[in-house]
């Protein structure tokens, strides 16, 4: 099989409408090793406080209301790198609330298939080097 072949999964979400009343929706996608780099180079104390341990991942409901209320900066540009929009976070810093909620829980049920138990004890595997040479 080669990478070509492979699938990305994505999700479809209507946001609205626009001035002529037409639906309008975004496809997102779950978040890959360039957007991570991108959210920690942009906000590397928020990505330290969701993966240093800091934050309670327990709780999948609560999850999307948690990141939109503590980080929502790094929940809009996260939502645009997943949309293939990055310069796009000002965008979705305009949208209601619950459209937010809706967009930043597609893009990380498609991050993180396994679950966000699984996913972030990996992701804070992965990431903990960076996470040392943030707190020197």
């Amino acid at each position: 099989m080669s990478l070509d072949a492979a699938v990305r999964k994505t999700k479809t979400i209507n946001i609205g409408e626009d001035i002529n009343e037409n639906p309008v929706s975004v496809t997102v996608r779950g978040l890959n090793a360039s957007d991570f780099a991108e959210l920690m180079n942009n906000y590397e104390d928020l990505m330290l406080m969701l993966f240093d341990g800091e934050f309670d991942w327990s709780s999948e409901k609560a999850i999307g209301n948690e990141v939109m209320t503590r980080t929502p900066k790094l929940a809009y540009l996260a939502i645009a790198l997943a949309c293939d929009e990055p310069d796009k976070a000002y965008a979705v810093s305009q949208l209601p609330m619950p459209i937010q909620v809706e967009l930043f829980m597609s893009v990380y049920s498609l991050t993180m298939p396994e679950g966000a138990k699984e996913t972030s004890k990996k992701l804070q595997q992965l990431l903990a080097p960076l996470f040392v040479s943030v707190k020197q």
